[in-house]
């Protein structure tokens, strides 16, 4: 009989062992798939408030140029504002599912999935 308790304690704390093992694996994972995330948001961050500067930069620099053209400041930034008004329905309703909703989905479960 003491001959069967003996591996039935090792085969316990081997099963102990695995899942203290499994346990540290599975949080390494996690720790590794939510820095990957936030590098990921993070990066689209910065490039989305570069994009956002460009574009309000060249806003200003196209109303002080539609401005002079018709001698009149405040029409020159209206029609820029116009513009935009007319813009970004029509862009968030084409181009954020193609652009943005895809490529997101696609590199995010792609970080989650393939480690």
């Amino acid at each position: 009989m003491e001959d069967l308790k003996e591996p039935i304690e090792n085969i316990r704390d081997n099963a102990e062992k695995l899942v203290e093992s499994q346990v540290s694996y599975l949080k390494l994972w996690a720790f590794k798939v939510v820095m990957k995330s936030k590098i990921r948001i993070l990066q689209f961050l910065l490039m989305f408030s570069f994009l956002f500067m460009a574009i309000l930069f060249l806003s200003l620099a196209a109303g002080i140029y539609l401005g002079k053209l018709m001698d009149n400041a405040v029409l020159g930034f209206v029609l820029v504002g116009g513009l935009y008004l007319l813009l970004i329905p029509l862009i968030a309703w084409i181009a954020v599912p193609k652009l943005l909703e895809k490529p997101l989905l696609r590199t995010f479960s792609k970080v989650y999935f393939d480690d």
